[in-house]
């Protein structure tokens, strides 16, 4: 793979991605990185990435584009970006629209976008990114895309920009709801009696046993989820009281909100954008 790669912004999703493409064997010649912080960074100087001194080096010696800033950042970083129909610009920012990308830079030929969301398990290869791309761009760049998120786990491709935003609510922003409900199982360990790093790892393996058994059943979660609830036990009274208290609902109203915000989260650009002009 001779493909070089330019990470706008050294935050830690360019570090995870940037990280796991040296774990499978890129060179770090092939990578490049340009953000005011980017000379401070530890990992940069560890892998021996090389640093562009402006946006313009940066794209002027990749192929690839990884924009990994704050949805917030985005205008300012993409400002003096300009593609040529040989680049092609991925994306990881939440909610930031391909159309609002589009607005912001400086190319004067059709651009090639791809709207990426992986999530913080990537940090340890074991991340999960969704990825949509137009027709045209998919093809052209669509398995250097799979190839880069493959070194950080794994992906799948969405058919419509606007599931994106499903994407985010879902995997990007899901860990945070996995953590927060091990949060809430630990201290009710504790609340139960346990010490609370005996709670801790029952919680904790329990969560990771759970997911491992489930990749490899490969299996509907319903079923594992029958087959270890007795009518009458334990396991069939906590779930019924998850059932009495509306637990699906809760659910779906949190990932709606999530997704609600990524939204608005492109609107809120878009109107700056407007606004500046």
């Amino acid at each position: 793979m001779q493909t070089t790669i330019g990470f706008i912004g050294s935050g830690n999703m360019a570090e995870c991605i940037a990280s796991g493409l040296i774990k499978k064997q890129w060179d770090s010649k092939q990578i490049m990185v340009f953000s005011p912080n980017a000379v401070d960074k530890a990992w940069i100087q560890h892998n021996q990435i090389r640093l562009a001194s402006n946006i313009t080096q940066l794209t002027d010696n990749c192929e690839m584009l990884i924009l990994a800033t704050k949805p917030q950042q985005a205008q300012r970083a993409l400002a003096e970006v300009s593609l040529t129909p040989k680049q092609c610009l991925i994306s990881v920012a939440a909610g930031i629209s391909i159309s609002f990308i589009n607005q912001v830079l400086s190319s004067e030929e059709p651009n090639h976008i791809i709207r990426a969301m992986p999530n913080t398990p990537s940090l340890i290869d074991s991340g999960i990114c969704g990825l949509f791309a137009d027709n045209s761009t998919r093809d052209s760049f669509g398995e250097i895309a799979e190839s880069i998120f493959s070194s950080v786990g794994s992906f799948v491709w969405v058919k419509q920009e606007s599931l994106m935003d499903a994407v985010t609510a879902i995997s990007g922003s899901g860990p945070a709801y996995y953590f927060l409900f091990l949060e809430g199982m630990i201290s009710a360990g504790i609340e139960l009696g346990l010490e609370k790093d005996v709670a801790t790892k029952l919680a904790t393996d329990t969560f990771s046993g759970a997911a491992a058994l489930l990749k490899s059943k490969e299996t509907d979660p319903t079923l594992l989820r029958q087959q270890v609830t007795s009518p009458g036990g334990t396991t069939a009274a906590a779930i019924g009281s998850f059932q009495d208290n509306n637990l699906q609902q809760v659910i779906l109203k949190a990932v709606s909100t999530a997704k609600d915000r990524g939204i608005l989260l492109n609107k809120d650009c878009l109107n700056r954008l407007k606004n500046k002009q």
